[in-house]
Order: structure tokens, then sequence, then C-alpha cells
């Protein structure tokens, strides 16, 4: 169990990073090659405290990002997949005394890993190959089991997805489920037809195509805590890491963010659509365009006015959906787009990464997930639309502060170009 205090004032005249919406002053005291800190200890709390929180220098250093790695063989050591969730969520939790920054512990625990669909009816489609296109459930089994640690009870954590409930059983999502007894639900049903107690609607103030948008409770929800849990692995869109992933904590059908421009998604109410969004996203694009944001030049309807109009709407999504931490599990990673690939076989491939990437800001670690993957961040449109809406300050992984983090030692300042590249495709 980690038991740790800590104090950070609070400020919302600075960069992205919210919690319970509220932001985090940035520490500019830790700094420098070779800077270790010490990963949460004993520091003198009782373990009848009633807050729990994330570690100090990661509330402190909310732009960074930071690695762990791990050593693991297969994709399949399950047990060693649970084991380094554990080690991580032990090393990243813990029990704290300060009633400003501490979360209580009887607070709902929202967790949302990748849980697309797995492309079942793939004539190459097994369980086995499939695995990389989600979150693994042994690791998230794992961070649930640390949370447990601190007093956390298992009725109060619920996964919510909205895509493919037929697809949970094979990436043993039911199995873990009912092992640590949480509650988890993949609610593929329209808005319309929901109870209002299954939804949760959230006002979109500054949203360019969204007035606001309806998430599946508990996600957004008061007294709540959300663990964003993305996986390492790429898509016909580029890579979707966390930025994308909170996508599917959105009712159906507003989740469609891949509809078209002009496009209409089937069963939206207008009436929570910005009048001008068509209007209003052409102009970006035409100025994104104009301005030689890579890939925006493609015409027809997969070109770059489609990946504004996608974008657009993941930033509106991301601008009011506030995660404690978000986290990209890359033990093994996806090479290809679902079940399609670069394989000799045409099917997309799973191997050994040994990569866990973390931090407070989804579009910093994406931006860290892009590189580490093989790929130029300064290429994927997303990342400069956030960083012109003020969710990210930089599109040059280089200009994030990085750190790996070794459970047992801490935070070290590491030089990011000596970090071992994937080409995932």
């Amino acid at each position: 169990m980690s038991i740790f205090t800590f104090t950070v004032k609070w400020s919302e005249n600075l960069d992205y990073m919210p919690i319970n919406r509220r932001r985090f002053v940035q520490s500019s005291l830790l700094a420098g090659a070779g800077l270790i800190i010490s990963p949460a200890k004993t520091f003198g709390i009782k373990n009848t405290s009633s807050l729990f929180g994330i570690h100090p220098f990661i509330l402190q250093n909310p732009s960074a990002v930071f690695v762990m790695r791990t050593n693991i063989n297969l994709k399949t050591n399950s047990s060693a997949i649970k084991e380094a969730g554990l080690e991580f969520g032990r090393s990243v939790f813990g029990l704290t005394d300060n009633m400003e920054n501490g979360i209580p512990l009887t607070h709902k625990v929202v967790i949302k890993p990748n849980l697309t669909c797995r492309d079942r009816s793939h004539i190459g489609y097994t369980a086995e190959r499939s695995m990389g296109i989600v979150t693994d459930a042994f690791f998230v089994e794992g961070v649930i089991e640390s949370l447990k640690e601190l007093g956390i009870a298992s009725g109060q954590f619920y996964i919510r997805e909205v895509n493919c409930p037929d697809d949970l059983e094979d990436g043993g999502y039911l199995d873990m489920a009912e092992r640590a007894g949480i509650d988890l639900q993949c609610i593929n049903t329209p808005v319309a037809q929901l109870s209002p107690d299954k939804v949760q609607w959230v006002n979109v103030p500054n949203g360019v195509y969204f007035k606001r948008i309806p998430f599946l409770w508990p996600v957004n929800a008061p007294n709540t805590f959300l663990l964003n849990i993305s996986k390492f692995k790429t898509h016909g869109m580029g890579l979707t890491l966390c930025a994308k992933n909170l996508q599917g904590t959105i009712a159906m059908n507003y989740q469609a963010h891949c509809a078209y421009y002009g496009s209409i998604m089937n069963g939206v109410d207008t009436a929570d659509l910005n009048p001008t969004a068509n209007t209003d996203i052409l102009a970006n694009y035409n100025r994104h365009k104009a301005d030689s944001i890579p890939r925006w030049d493609k015409p027809g309807n997969t070109g770059g006015l489609w990946q504004e109009t996608w974008a657009t709407r993941c930033l509106d999504n991301n601008s009011v959906t506030f995660a404690g931490l978000h986290i990209i599990e890359g033990i093994y990673g996806r090479d290809g787009n679902f079940m399609d690939g670069p394989g000799q076989d045409g099917l997309a491939t799973d191997y050994m990464t040994n990569y866990i990437i973390f931090g407070r800001n989804q579009f910093h670690v994406d931006n860290i997930g892009h590189y580490l993957a093989g790929h130029e961040p300064g290429n994927f449109g997303l990342f400069h639309m956030a960083k012109e809406r003020g969710m990210a300050s930089t599109i040059n992984p280089m200009e994030i502060p990085f750190y790996e983090w070794h459970p047992e030692t801490g935070a070290e300042f590491a030089n990011l170009g000596s970090f071992q590249r994937y080409p995932l495709k």
C-alpha cells in the first residue's frame, strides 16, 4: 500500500490539466538530468485515511509524460501482466491526508479501457490473434487490485463502453469483472431508449460541434474519479490512444465521431449540436489546410475535411471529460487496422513492446505514444488542433518533460531519444 502526503495549490490560469474540474500548478522545482524522485512510501499517514490520490510528483508536473518499462515475455502471460498492473498502481496511487487534493475513498472509480470491436466476423479471427485490439484485461485487473488495497470497495468500480457488447467475453473482460466484483456494462442502445439514470448529460461550453454530450453514467457524474487506459495500437486513422479512447464513454449514437462532414449522426438530436457547426468546421479546415497541416490536403470523404470533422468532435469530448490519469497500456503493441495488417498473411500483428506510458495530459501522452510507435506526432492533425484550443502546449515530443518511472525508486528525468521506437504501421 502506498501512503503519502502532498500539497499542491490550484489555479485556473495555467495549462489544460483538470481533475475534478480544477487545475494544478506545475512545479518547476524538480527538473534536471538524472533527477530521481522517490515514489509514494509511508510518510506517517494512518491507514485509516479517508482520501486517496495520485503520486505528488505526477500532480506537480501535469505536462510531463512518464514511461514505465515492463519485462514480459508473451502477451498471453496473464499472471505477469496482472502483476505489472498491480505494481504500476501501487507506485502511482496512494492514501493521503491532504483535504485539498485528495479524493474520497467513497467516490466511484470509473475505468475506461479500450474495448472497441474485435472484428470477430473476419476470416482470420481468433481470440488470441485479436488481443492487441483492446486494452489487456489482466493489466486493468491489476490496477483495480492496487486501488482496492487502499480501501476502495469492489462495488465502487465501474467500466462503461458503448461498443460491441458481444466482444467482451473474448477479451476476458466478463471473467475479469466477475473475479474483481466490479460493475461492467457495454451499453449499445440509442440515447432515446435509455432511462435517465443511465445517462449523464454534460454541456460543452466551448464546443465547435457539440452543445452537450450524453455520457454513459457514471462517466462525468459528480463524486467520480476517471482512469483512461487506452491501448498501444494502430488504426486506419493513425494511432488511436488516450484522446480517442474517451469516445467510447459517450452514449450511442453520439459517439459516432467518424461520421463524414455535413452528416447528422443517426439518432442525434440537432438541438444538442452547434447550429453553425458545419460552417465553423469548414472555415477551420480551410484555415488549417492553408497552414499546411499534414494530410489536410487529401480529398474525398476520408480526406482532410473528414479528419477536421472527426478531430473537432474528439476535442469537444475531451474538453469536458476529465480523467485523473491517462494511460497507454503498451505491454504489447498492435500493428495493423483491427484484424487487417501488414503481416504476410494480411493480418495484424501483436508484438512485445513493454511500455506503460502515462501522464495528466492526454495529448502529451498520445504525442509520446506516437513517437515511440515510430511516427512523427507533428503529422497528426489532432495535435495541431489540440494545441490551438489550448489543450496541449506543443506538437514536438522533445519539448514535453519526459521521465522514466521506476516503481521502486521513482521518476528519473530521461532522454526520449534513447528509448526504442517500435514501427507500428
